[in-house]
């Protein structure tokens, strides 16, 4: 009966997420003079990024519901088998003794001694305690709650929504296979992303793993809680005039600051005429190039960085090798078929 209940409760939210579309694909929703006949297919082209973005946000939101609905009827469920309430079951799971060693809250005081004010070291160390211990707790807890879902059996049939295929150029600094490789990475990246930079190893190792197969282009998305990005967007556009951009680039990810100061440094560093790098960086040609890139990540509906096109197809986030690999052998693949049946 249990599992019955969440097998019908995931049905019905997955019948919610994947509902009948209003109307056929084809459905001819105008004419002009008669003869120009618009569809449904042609609108949805024309703002798929901007209705694939909604749909994230929804499937998001109805993940969470799900997750959350589970959790719910799982407890539920434990809590009727061993008698008791939810909550005394909550108690249960969440009163399990943890052991925190002394070695381990030294450790956290001598890192964030700095950020303890006049504190005294016992109340400090105190503290520190409680509040590992009470991480350890909800690890348990989370751990022990994993166990009973998996019990559960639940199959969960909630699909993401697939992302469109989006047109952007791959006009921009390069690195990789020729402009002619079967697959093109663009990235649109910020040099004040922590996450950009994080991903920076990932891309090198795939770039590794495939040779003159892959391309990748760097494109700017700059973001507006990032105040010095945008200038450092400009200073690696100046770099690239002198052929520098990559040197430019690692540089400035490795950097702990992106002040003026600092980009003019790197610029000496990488062995750039400084003066024509000074001239570039306050001219409104390299603000223009900048903004060029965030305009086309705009008509992409593309709000984050680091953000993939991997030959069209969207990829978000300081993702995996794996996450990239599975999507670049999709890609090659289907160029090996393209030039099977070209051969034929």
């Amino acid at each position: 009966m249990f599992i019955a209940i969440i097998g019908m409760l995931i049905c019905q939210c997955s019948d919610l997420a994947n509902g009948q579309e209003q109307g056929s694909k084809t459905e001819v929703v105008a004419t002009i003079n008669g003869n120009r006949v618009i569809t449904s297919s042609e609108i949805d082209e024309l703002i798929a990024p901007q209705v694939y973005s909604l749909q994230e946000r929804i499937y998001s939101l109805r993940k969470n519901a799900l997750d959350n609905l589970i959790t719910k009827i799982v407890l539920e469920h434990e809590a009727k088998m061993r008698g008791v309430t939810v909550e005394q079951l909550k108690r249960e799971l969440m009163s399990e003794k943890v052991e925190v060693k002394q070695s381990q809250i030294d450790e956290v005081y001598l890192e964030n001694r700095g950020g303890l004010g006049s504190m005294p070291e016992d109340e400090a160390k105190q503290r520190i305690r409680l509040d590992l211990e009470g991480r350890e707790r909800l690890e348990k807890y989370r751990s022990v709650l994993a166990e009973l879902k998996t019990r559960a059996k639940i199959v969960v049939s909630l699909h993401e929504p697939i992302p469109p295929t989006i047109k952007v150029s791959a006009e921009g600094p390069s690195i990789g296979g020729p402009r002619e490789a079967p697959v093109t990475i663009v990235e649109f990246s910020d040099f004040q992303c922590p996450f950009c930079k994080q991903v920076g190893e990932t891309t090198k190792q795939v770039l590794q793993g495939y040779g003159d197969k892959v391309r990748l282009v760097f494109k700017h998305l700059p973001l507006s809680i990032h105040p010095d990005a945008f200038k450092a967007a400009q200073a690696s556009v100046c770099a690239a005039d002198q052929g520098k951009f990559w040197q430019y680039h690692d540089r400035l990810f490795n950097s702990s600051s992106l002040s003026t100061e600092t980009l003019m440094s790197v610029a000496a560093a990488v062995g750039v005429n400084t003066k024509e790098f000074t001239t570039c960086l306050d001219s409104e040609e390299s603000r223009a190039r900048v903004s060029a890139d965030m305009k086309e990540a705009r008509l992409a509906e593309i709000l984050s960085t680091p953000t993939f096109i991997i030959n069209g197809r969207v990829l978000k986030g300081a993702r995996g090798v794996e996450d990239f690999k599975r999507m670049i052998n999709e890609e090659l693949e289907r160029h090996q078929k393209r030039q099977s049946v070209r051969d034929k």
